[in-house]
């Protein structure tokens, strides 16, 4: 009988440990943190890169300029990300957690650091970086030759201009001058180039914009602003929105004129990437919305229109999902959601909305 119980004490004992161990594995798991790196790669974009956690199934990234107050800016599905939109000659600290399916979190990762340096913002100014007459980078959009300036764009002082001679008369090579449409009213007074525009821009020529040290200017040749009422919101006291010409707008749904993406600024859907002034914000109106049309629909005329998929959180059982999308120095978001915000749970009997934030 003393051995029977001995017997059942120790097999209890046995169990009890491996259910122990098993919770164990099963729980701390998140608890070993990924080990993250961090490097400035453009002159306003931080990479951020980390390892594989075993059995995560998403990371937390946050951002600090202090070191000490931390908030998150994304919640990524991939091993990195680049955090755009920077400052130069600010440090920027991060670090990043791991989440498994369950929602257990693991410890934060060691914090890493970045800057970009003021050499690398000044590469970045020019929308042509570092290159010469003589660089091969030249060659995939321009056959240059020597010119007064050794520099692509002319040097502070020179004023002569591709356009002196690509005119179309002197030469039969003509160089696009940023025609815009003022509509009829507008071009008597500013002309329907940037170029030629003199009621605003006295300089009318290229060094006057893509080197400018005003921010709004430099946000404006750096995300390629297509039209004059990305900087002159308001001319006149008249409030003027008009969509880029690379924003497919999906159909049969009513959009909103864009808004600057300021009016959002601080609204927790609204990531990093797109909460500034330079940004833009456009939707739909409610209404009975295939999701699965919705995705089809921009995969393709995203892509048509040169943009790259970056992320996406589409899956056939969720009520929402978001798109990620990147082109040059630009992001675009779209939002498909039921609820009352993107990324958010819940249905309206209106039906689903979409709303797209853009540079």
């Amino acid at each position: 009988m003393k051995g029977s119980k001995k017997l059942a004490l120790v097999i209890t004992f046995v169990m009890l440990s491996f259910l122990t161990l098993s919770f164990y594995l099963h729980t701390t798991w998140a608890f070993i943190p990924p080990e993250v790196e961090a490097m400035a790669v453009s002159g306003t974009q931080i990479q951020l890169d980390w390892n594989t956690v075993n059995g995560a199934v998403g990371y937390q990234v946050f951002r600090s300029t202090d070191n000490e107050n931390f908030a998150r800016i994304r919640t990524v599905r991939t091993e990195g990300l680049i955090d755009g939109g920077l400052d130069f000659g600010v440090q920027y600290f991060y670090k990043v957690n791991a989440f498994d399916d369950g929602g257990n979190l693991s410890d934060y990762s060691s914090i890493v650091y970045a800057t970009i340096s003021p050499e690398l913002f000044e590469e970045f100014r020019s929308p042509h970086g570092p290159y010469s007459i003589d660089s091969d980078g030249c060659a995939a959009c321009h056959s240059t030759h020597a010119a007064i300036s050794d520099n692509l764009l002319p040097d502070e002082g020179v004023t002569q201009l591709c356009y002196s001679c690509h005119d179309g008369a002197r030469s039969n090579i003509i160089v696009p001058d940023h025609k815009v449409s003022y509509g009829a009213i507008c071009i008597d007074c500013h002309t329907d180039s940037m170029v030629a525009e003199k009621e605003r821009h006295y300089n009318n020529d290229c060094y006057g914009c893509h080197s400018s040290g005003d921010k709004t200017i430099f946000a404006a040749t750096r995300l390629q602003k297509d039209s004059c009422f990305s900087c002159h919101s308001q001319p006149h006291d008249v409030y003027m929105a008009s969509l880029r010409g690379d924003i497919p707008l999906y159909p049969n749904v009513q959009w909103s004129r864009p808004q600057n993406a300021e009016v959002w600024s601080g609204e927790a859907w609204l990531p990093s990437d797109v909460n500034d002034s330079n940004a833009e914000i456009i939707f739909s109106t409610r209404t009975e919305l295939n999701p699965q049309d919705v995705l089809e629909y921009y995969s393709t005329n995203m892509s048509v229109a040169g943009w790259r998929l970056l992320e996406s959180t589409y899956e056939e059982t969720n009520f929402h999902f978001e798109l990620k999308y990147s082109k040059g120095n630009r992001y675009a978001l779209i939002w498909y959601f039921s609820g009352d915000d993107p990324n958010s749970e819940g249905s309206n009997p209106e039906g689903a909305r979409l709303k797209m934030a853009y540079h």
